[in-house]
């Protein structure tokens, strides 16, 4: 859902917010060899966003946050079948549940002049995760583009930062993304 309201010629408020509910299921059926398993796994994701926005003389700027919101859950299981078709230090019967709750907060601030064949935009965002690591971050963003009308070209140069945080992958061994 979402709501904007124009509150004068100039400035503009705009909210939003969304909820989904994503759920996969995998079985095997109970002839299957060398191993039965079954896979459960999903989230469900909250999202909102505010922001404001105003436009006086020559610049266009913005204020605004947002949050996402998810609780994962997954689990795991399997029953060897065949056990000679795998070593024979490994379990025959193998379960696995857990949990997690991922959060991601941010606000933003950005500026665009305009002087005439000249734009220039600047801005910071402030970034917090805490899921698979819990990690802060400012992010300051700049660029300035010139508009040259004679030859119909756009120089444009930017600099940016992000956070970012590790893959899944880089878990250490038997580590779980929500622990």
């Amino acid at each position: 859902m979402s709501y904007s309201h124009i509150i004068s010629s100039n400035l503009l408020l705009s909210a939003s917010g969304s909820v989904r509910d994503t759920y996969a299921d995998l079985n095997s059926n109970d002839a299957s060899t060398p191993i039965i398993a079954a896979q459960q796994r999903g989230f469900r994701e909250t999202y909102t966003r505010v922001d404001l926005a105003g436009q006086h003389g020559r610049h266009s700027w913005k204020i605004g946050t947002d949050a996402l919101f998810s609780n994962v859950h997954e689990a795991l299981q399997y029953q060897i079948t065949d056990p000679d078709a795998f070593a024979d230090d490994l379990d025959p019967n193998f379960q696995f549940t857990d949990h997690g709750h991922d959060r991601e907060e941010s606000f933003f601030a950005q500026d665009q002049i305009r002087l005439g064949n000249w734009n220039v935009s600047g801005g910071v965002r402030f970034d917090h995760h805490h899921f698979v690591v819990d990690k802060s971050a400012w992010s300051p963003r700049i660029a300035v583009s010139r508009y040259f009308s004679r030859f119909g070209l756009l120089v444009h140069a930017s600099y940016d930062r992000i956070l970012q945080t590790p893959a899944v992958e880089n878990l250490p061994a038997g580590e779980f993304a929500g622990s």
